[in-house]
């Protein structure tokens, strides 16, 4: 392999080094990371403030809400994806991995079938209860959900995509550190792959 070769495939890994944990699992988080810029988008757009200080909403709540509604089933499997391949990232990402993937998973199953955290629906709609937004902030725009009857555990919609952006930077971060110290045995790896190919 070319010295330009290994330069080009060293900036691809870096560039997205999550693939040296598989191209899907890139290509799903390529695509919730780019997701949840868009909601952020809509949410700032949605939500402000009126002359006389209240908040105004605009009419894309709802598409906010259904939108936000396919993101976190996006973002609890990159989550439960990573969480399955944990022994393959630096140990130093472990906890934080399984941290994330503990918050996904507590709102997950509440998004996914629109109802409270340990109650069937059917109980849940004769009871009247509904899972909704229970507030809404300005400052910065904010969608906050109670997903529990008690209305204990609230998830706000720019606070969860906050935090997932946060995680894959910080997996991301981490992976690079990674490369950087064990640089010839990714390299290794693709002659390898290469040699492997030629053969077939």
């Amino acid at each position: 392999m070319s010295a330009e070769s290994r330069a080009l495939f060293k900036k691809m890994l870096m560039d997205t080094p999550i693939m040296t944990r598989g191209s899907y699992l890139q290509t799903q988080q390529s695509a919730c990371l780019t997701k949840g810029t868009a909601i952020i988008a809509m949410l700032d757009e949605c939500i402000s403030r009126d002359e006389d200080g209240g908040i105004r909403v605009s009419a894309t709540f709802q598409t906010i809400h259904s939108e936000f509604w396919f993101w976190v089933l996006g973002a609890y499997e990159v989550s439960r994806n990573i969480s399955m391949l944990r022994a393959g990232f630096p140990a130093e990402l472990h906890k934080l991995i399984e941290g994330n993937l503990t918050y996904f998973t507590s709102i997950r199953v509440p998004f996914a079938k629109l109802q409270y955290a340990g109650v069937k629906l059917r109980a849940q709609i004769a009871s009247g209860n509904y899972l909704s937004v229970s507030s809404i902030q300005a400052d910065p725009p904010e969608m906050v959900f109670k997903i529990d009857v008690g209305a204990h555990q609230r998830y706000g919609i720019r606070s969860s995509i906050d935090r997932f952006e946060k995680f894959n930077e910080e997996v991301n971060n981490s992976l690079r550190r990674d490369i950087e110290a064990n640089w010839e045995v990714y390299l290794e790896a693709l002659v390898e792959d290469d040699e492997v190919a030629e053969e077939q």
